[in-house]
């Protein structure tokens, strides 16, 4: 029963006058209270695979910090200025809440979904001699900066304890291979730190992910190449570590990439309600040709080489795995397809892009419809003689 105008970071209406509140404080992260999840049916999407491995295991999130003090350009954070400073959970707390989900749900790894996990040395390492102290049993993945390595705040005396602790996977933001990309993102980091940190994960048996993202304003053929080579560097550096995207470049308004990329045609709405036709446009089919079977290239003036762009997002992460790595741990279709791709890219052929799903898909058809042949006629035949017999 307060007044509006008491109400930090609200909107409202008062005689037909739009009236917005800022935000003049943070609540403290430590005074809110668990997510509590007896309000969802848990079990309907507990089970899933981790960063790093599609076999399921049972998982939930937990957040532990919010906000990130960095400026990368394409990040919507740039825009939300509240976002930017670092709030980090008593580890107490956040690892009460642990024993709580792994005591009630019997949770097995933990996907923790702040914005940068490993953000001080002391935090993580006190982070893992608790999880020790305790002798709490789980397996997690937490964010990271590949920088963190070559600045002392992730070394051996931290990986050896996240090691110890659980942890099975890192998650960096990379992006790309070209220097002069990551500068116009403004990550601070170089490709030679992307290649130490996987160097740093073989070593100790920790399993990194990286992403990348393809489509970038100004992005040249050259800069992709340069992606290309990092992707194939990382994984000669570290055989488990797992490539995300590339992923098409999403611009942000208010970002400062989006401001940059208005300059190269892309599409801006006058008023909200106009976002989704220019989002349905842009984005309502998959880049990812192997996965899904599809382009969303239309709307995206920017992009300078679609076919290219287009086949890189598809088959660069694919040409960067080891085929002989990916048999060896029975991941036979993906051997397959990084064979295929690595030709692709040998040869510079990137038409049909995808016609490898096509293919596959049309013999699983074929490999099921037979299965359920002999299932039928095993059925029918044991009918028969029931009938017959009985």
């Amino acid at each position: 029963k307060k007044e509006f105008k008491d109400i930090d970071g609200l909107g409202y209406k008062e005689n037909g006058n739009l009236i917005f509140h800022p935000q003049s404080k943070f609540y403290d992260f430590n005074e809110l209270p668990a997510w509590d999840w007896s309000f969802y049916d848990v079990e309907q999407f507990i089970k899933g695979g981790t960063w790093s491995s599609p076999l399921e295991v049972r998982q939930l999130p937990i957040q532990t910090s919010r906000g990130c003090p960095y400026m990368c350009t394409f990040c919507i954070n740039t825009a939300l200025n509240c976002y930017r400073r670092w709030r980090a959970k008593d580890i107490k707390k956040v690892l009460d809440e642990v024993e709580s989900l792994i005591k009630k749900h019997n949770i097995q790894w933990i996907n923790f979904r702040d914005e940068i996990f490993i953000l001080s040395k002391k935090r993580i390492v006190d982070f893992c001699d608790e999880i020790i102290k305790r002798n709490i049993k789980f397996q997690w993945g937490g964010n990271a900066r590949v920088d963190f390595f070559t600045k002392g705040i992730i070394d051996d005396e931290v990986m050896i304890k996240l090691k110890k602790a659980g942890c099975v996977n890192l998650s960096f933001g990379v992006e790309s291979g070209s220097q002069r990309i990551l500068n116009l993102l403004r990550k601070e980091i170089t490709p030679e730190q992307a290649i130490k940190s996987a160097e740093m994960c073989n070593k100790y048996g920790i399993k990194p992910v990286y992403s990348f993202i393809a489509g970038l304003p100004s992005e040249t053929k050259k800069d992709l190449i340069l992606t290309y080579k990092l992707m194939k560097k990382l994984m000669e550096s570290c055989p488990e570590a797992v490539l995300l995207g590339p992923h098409l470049y999403r611009p942000y308004p208010g970002s400062e990439l989006y401001n940059i990329a208005k300059m190269f045609g892309v599409p801006e709405a006058k008023e909200l309600r106009d976002w989704p036709k220019i989002i349905d446009e842009s984005f309502d089919e998959s880049t990812d040709p192997i996965e899904r079977g599809g382009y969303a290239f239309k709307s995206l003036p920017w992009v300078y080489d679609t076919k290219f762009v287009g086949a890189f997002i598809a088959y660069a992460r694919y040409a960067a795995y080891n085929p002989f790595h990916l048999f060896k741990t029975k991941r036979y279709y993906m051997s397959l397809q990084s064979i295929i791709a690595k030709l692709r890219f040998s040869l510079n052929f990137f038409f049909f892009c995808g016609i490898e799903r096509k293919i596959r898909d049309y013999v699983r058809r074929i490999f099921r419809n037979k299965k359920f042949i002999k299932k039928f006629k095993k059925k029918k035949k044991k009918i028969f003689n029931n009938n017959l017999y009985g």
